[in-house]
């Protein structure tokens, strides 16, 4: 079996059972797309390449960090050891502290009727509580006056004004109008017979 029809093999075992059906027409159009063998060739290489490329990134930093360790004596190791910890325990501490900033802020923003999505809390929360509330009182000003501004903007425009006729129109007057001043008229009239 050459290596053509092997691919073509997986590929069918990879596809579910699909009942035969008689009609040519329908096995045409649900045919599976085939590679042919340099493109599988090309496909695996490349994953094959990735995956080398980040095992040897990851192996790199654990060789410097043993490197590191061995050249350290005992009293180094262990103030580099207590070092990553306090590291570690202050960047989780921070974002503890984050989520809690984030949840007020939430808060803060839906007793302002702010809808709070993460790119705005992103926005507003700050490195302590007075900062965050301060940014969320400067954003909820921000957005009421975008609002009230654009309210303004949409009630703002002329009132239609009446429009005042010279003089009504009569029987006689009608009676002597093409049928095009009449539809050019139609609101005078109307106004005059209701008279």
């Amino acid at each position: 079996m050459d290596n053509n029809e092997n691919v073509e093999l997986e590929q069918a075992q990879a596809t579910p059972e699909q009942p035969q059906n008689d009609n040519v027409d329908n096995q045409q159009a649900e045919a599976p797309k085939s590679f042919t063998q340099e493109e599988v060739d090309k496909i695996v290489t490349d994953r094959v390449n990735r995956a080398l490329k980040k095992a040897e990134k990851e192996a790199k930093a654990k060789a410097d960090e043993a490197e590191k360790l061995r050249s350290m004596n005992a009293e180094q190791k262990a103030k580099y050891e207590a070092e990553k910890k306090d590291a570690e325990i202050a960047r989780l501490t921070a974002q503890l502290n984050r989520q809690g900033m984030e949840k007020e802020a939430s808060k803060m923003l839906a007793e302002s009727g702010i809808t709070a999505n993460d790119s705005i809390l992103a926005y507003v929360v700050r490195d302590d509580a007075e900062q965050t509330q301060a940014a969320v009182q400067e954003f909820s000003a921000l957005v009421e006056a975008a609002s009230e501004a654009k309210a303004r903007t949409m009630l703002a425009g002329k009132t239609p004004k009446r429009e005042e006729h010279a003089k009504d129109i009569s029987m006689a007057d009608l009676a002597n109008m093409t049928p095009d001043q009449i539809n050019q008229n139609w609101d005078a009239i109307k106004s005059s017979l209701s008279n």
